[in-house]
């Protein structure tokens, strides 16, 4: 059980204080003097509590000039069955998708292995690029067995609603989902797309969906700005 401490309490605090002054990203908290005195705590509390908002993402640091209110983490649920476009869709004030990539191919070792199909399986291979408030936060793969939605490529326009077309065209129901999540060094097939730097690193989410009759319905692999995303067990 986790020990609530002082600094731990004083985060929380400033959590409500973001909330109920309704700041956005990039408005500035007030000092350090005047947020010690309306909390009545010591400067060395404060920045610990701070520190705690950073590594959360819920601030940042800007040297010698102040605290300032981060962009807004998308919270993944590693419970929910959904596409990752669909819950960034739904936490963004705006959000595009740029479609990379939509051809036929044939499973390889790899796609076997995660899928548990057999060599020469055909699936259509969807990459995109999601973009959440005008920042690409995640390149989006999707492997979808082409016996399944055989006419898939025929909504390629509306690709930004994949979830949907899945759902209301084809009758592909979402039953349960297998996932895993690790951080790995960006690799440069994406890292210039999310405007990376050459050292940066990635939260790679992936895994299958199944339906309920436990066939695969979509491999997924995403790779995001883990600065960007947060991720829950419910």
């Amino acid at each position: 059980m986790k020990v609530m401490t002082l600094d731990i309490m004083i985060s929380n605090e400033l959590r409500q204080y973001i909330a109920d002054h309704h700041l956005k990203y990039r408005d500035k908290l007030p000092s350090e003097r005047e947020l010690c005195e309306l909390f009545s705590i010591q400067r060395l509390t404060l920045r610990s509590a701070m520190k705690i908002l950073e590594e959360m993402g819920i601030i940042y640091v800007v040297p010698k000039i102040g605290y300032f209110v981060a962009k807004q983490r998308i919270t993944k649920n590693v419970n929910t069955i959904r596409l990752i476009s669909e819950i960034i869709k739904d936490n963004a004030s705006t959000y595009e998708t740029k479609l990379l990539k939509f051809v036929e191919i044939e499973a390889d070792k790899y796609l076997c292995r995660e899928t548990n199909l057999p060599l020469g399986t055909k699936f259509f291979e969807i990459k995109r690029l999601l973009i959440a408030d005008h920042e690409p936060i995640c390149m989006d793969y999707c492997f979808i067995p082409t016996n399944l939605a055989p006419e898939l490529i025929d909504y390629k326009s509306y690709i930004k609603n994949l979830n949907d077309i899945l759902v209301e065209k084809f009758n592909i129901k979402f039953f349960r989902t297998t996932q895993r999540i690790r951080v790995i060094e960006a690799e440069s097939s994406y890292r210039d797309a999310l405007e990376l730097s050459s050292n940066a690193h990635v939260a790679l989410l992936s895994g299958c969906i199944y339906d309920n009759h436990n066939h695969v319905v979509a491999f997924t692999e995403s790779y995001m700005k883990y600065e960007r995303f947060s991720f829950e067990l419910f």
